[in-house]
């Protein structure tokens, strides 16, 4: 599936969870291959304005059926204090908006 990163840094294996749609808040699978069809070479990562094609291991029986459909890597609360704590240097500003978005999203839900 083509798409294009909005916010932040996607890598490998990450997990992967639809948010909007009739299938919103499913978890899909996580991020098998990164390709870039521009420059025909595949990436262990992609970042902020980069658009890429992605290859997803899907847990069973799941696909995406919605065209448009927003994806995001699934975070919880305890994932986003570890990196505050433990990679707060090697977050970028960019990083520390997205962190702070997430974190929102989840104090609202």
């Amino acid at each position: 599936m083509q798409v294009r990163i909005s916010k932040g840094v996607l890598h490998l294996n990450q997990p992967i969870t639809l948010v909007n749609g009739k299938q919103g808040g499913q978890q899909l699978g996580t991020v098998f291959t990164i390709y870039d069809k521009g420059q025909d070479i595949y990436l262990k990562s992609a970042k902020a304005g980069e658009e890429v094609t992605l290859v997803l291991k899907l847990n069973r029986n799941n696909e995406i059926t919605d065209v448009g459909a927003v994806i995001v890597t699934q975070l919880t609360r305890k994932s986003i204090e570890l990196l505050q704590t433990h990679f707060q240097d090697e977050l970028i500003l960019d990083w520390v908006h997205a962190i702070k978005d997430i974190e929102d999203f989840i104090y609202i839900q």
